[in-house]
């Protein structure tokens, strides 16, 4: 299974309409893909959340009388209840789920950006040739000449000694809806990418053991996940510089700036 069956199931795979070959092909797929595996997480989570707070009810005494008094051939009755059960019940729980999902994403909004997830799924998704590079340089200072006006903040170079990994190319990228400048490098066969990004009016993400974020310098955060580093810089004037790489960790705090 690829990427594109895999995202052409995955619903059918949360419901349990998926034959057990298909669903076993399906986890199989995000065991060895990252990206499908946080996709497969994120939508699990978020079913958790609507079913947590969709709230079960026994039906009312009245409304289970009503059917059967049908069943049975009774005489019909006009029942208030029985209406509104039948013909307002509905719409009701259709709006009691739309609230929750407004509620969700509103909660999701007061979260901090998630830019170590964003930025890892990005460098995967590049390195599987999903983003093609729009300009090949080695001179940092022709890169940066190449992002002036494709975005609204001044573009600065990676938060790394650049005189020990090697520019590749670059191009403009999103992490999540934000514009993003993409940096590509290599140091040791080990590809390095790197993300300058606008963060002012953003709530920028915390050191948290839960979270698995380790700060290792002042306003730089660490987060490790599947083999990969990602690297979160954060500078005073609200920019940020988001690295990736699976070099060793040793290695990448070695050529931090």
């Amino acid at each position: 299974m690829d990427c594109q069956k895999f995202k052409e199931n995955l619903y059918q795979y949360l419901d349990r309409e998926l034959d057990e070959s298909a669903g076993l092909k399906l986890e199989q797929h995000a065991s060895n893909c990252p990206v499908c595996s946080l996709e497969l997480e994120k939508e699990k989570k978020f079913a958790h959340v609507l079913k947590a707070h969709l709230i079960k009810e026994p039906a009312p005494f009245a409304l289970r009388e009503s059917i059967v008094d049908q069943l049975e051939g009774n005489t019909e009755k006009f029942s208030w209840t029985y209406i509104f059960k039948t013909r307002f019940a509905p719409a009701l729980a259709l709006l009691a789920v739309v609230l929750i999902v407004f509620a969700h994403q509103q909660g999701n909004s007061l979260r901090p950006f998630p830019v170590f997830s964003e930025a890892f799924k990005n460098h995967l998704e590049y390195l599987r040739g999903e983003y093609p590079l729009e300009f090949q340089t080695s001179d940092m200072s022709k890169a940066l000449e190449w992002f002036q006006g494709k975005t609204d903040f001044a573009v600065m170079a990676p938060h790394l000694s650049l005189d020990k990994v090697k520019l590749v190319g670059g191009r403009i990228m999103h992490l999540k809806d934000k514009k993003a400048a993409y940096f590509l490098m290599q140091k040791d066969g080990y590809k390095i990418s790197g993300f300058y990004t606008n963060f002012k009016n953003v709530e920028a993400p915390k050191a948290s053991a839960k979270e698995g974020i380790e700060q290792i310098k002042p306003m730089v955060l660490v987060q490790s996940e599947n083999g990969y580093h990602t690297v979160f810089c954060f500078h005073p004037d609200g920019t940020a510089c988001i690295l990736v790489s699976d070099m060793p960790m040793e290695d990448f705090v070695k050529i931090l700036a």
